[in-house]
């Protein structure tokens, strides 16, 4: 690294120039750089009404200015060069760049939205906020909805596949290496091919959890009606006779006939006219038409999206 010879030289009193100047500010300017691996937007030390803060600003380090962040918007950077003439000299002597809370900026001023900056914590904070994680960890035999896709590679670890999958494998090779993935991956796991033509893969249990098969089932809240683990229902239904007749009711009707029937009796559902010159001589009595089953299925479920369910073994 570049040094400054300031007591190696013996006794001897060091001049003070401004070249040595320029090159104690060029070496402090190296450390301020090293902010850039921090990130270019950063509130280190968040300001208060009593205390000035720290902030990274496109990756400058600068101070930043006592006040709260309430209801501002923006930060912004506020710039003064101050001046001096002496005798043999006239000119600048020194730039302060200050960082502050603001909805506006001044003119010409460098500003940027507050919700582009970063707010480090401090440790204190992020272990608080560690130990509190840890309490809402996903504990084993959780169930959680998964819109990817099911390799060893992709799906998140410790998560094992609901049911049948890899159907979306081409060949067995494929399916064979995927099935190698698991097993490495999840030494002792029981997965296996199954389905036409071992088409699928199927895992069901790995270190003594069962894993259910969800294969295109919805899943229900056991209680009362349901118990765990428990399976039914259908894709479609035929309805029987009962489930598709008319409630029981009544029609009411008049009949009306020229003359008088008489002398006359019923052979099984049919009026027969013995004697005499009645008009109806041999009428059929019709009974009611026999209920049939109806002959399609109908769709038995309601609008779905189809995602893979995945759970927590590990």
């Amino acid at each position: 690294m570049d040094r400054q010879h300031f007591t190696d030289n013996g006794q001897q009193k060091f001049p003070l120039s401004t070249e040595a100047l320029a090159f104690i500010q060029e070496q402090i300017e190296l450390g301020y750089k090293l902010t850039n691996l921090a990130g270019q937007n950063i509130i280190i030390v968040e300001p208060t009404a009593a205390k000035e803060g720290l902030v990274i600003f496109d990756g400058e380090l600068l101070p930043m200015a006592k006040g709260v962040r309430g209801s501002y918007t923006r930060i912004a950077i506020s710039e003064q060069t101050e001046s001096l003439s002496i005798a043999g000299f006239s000119g600048n002597v020194r730039t302060t760049r200050v960082a502050y809370y603001t909805n506006t900026g001044g003119t010409g001023e460098a500003k940027k939205p507050v919700s582009d900056f970063t707010t480090l914590k401090s440790i204190s904070t992020l272990m608080a906020e560690l130990e509190a994680a840890k309490q809402h960890a996903v504990p084993k035999n959780t169930i959680i909805d998964w819109y990817g896709t099911c390799r060893a590679n992709t799906v998140p670890y410790g998560f094992l596949p609901c049911g049948m999958f890899g159907n979306d494998l081409t060949t067995d090779a494929l399916r064979d290496s995927e099935k190698a993935a698991w097993e490495t991956r999840y030494p002792g796991i029981s997965i296996a091919r199954v389905g036409t033509n071992g088409a699928f893969l199927k895992i069901s249990s790995f270190q003594g959890i069962e894993v259910p098969d969800l294969t295109d089932r919805f899943v229900v809240q056991a209680g009362f009606s349901y118990a765990k683990a428990e399976t039914g229902g259908a894709a479609a239904v035929t309805l029987a006779k009962e489930q598709c007749a008319l409630p029981e009711h009544t029609h009411n009707y008049t009949a009306s006939y020229s003359g008088t029937i008489s002398n006359t009796g019923t052979t099984g559902g049919t009026i027969v006219r013995r004697e005499g010159d009645n008009s109806v001589t041999n009428a059929t009595a019709m009974s009611p038409a026999s209920q049939n089953t109806a002959a399609e299925a109908h769709e038995n479920r309601p609008p779905f999206f189809a995602l893979y369910k995945l759970i927590k073994v590990i």
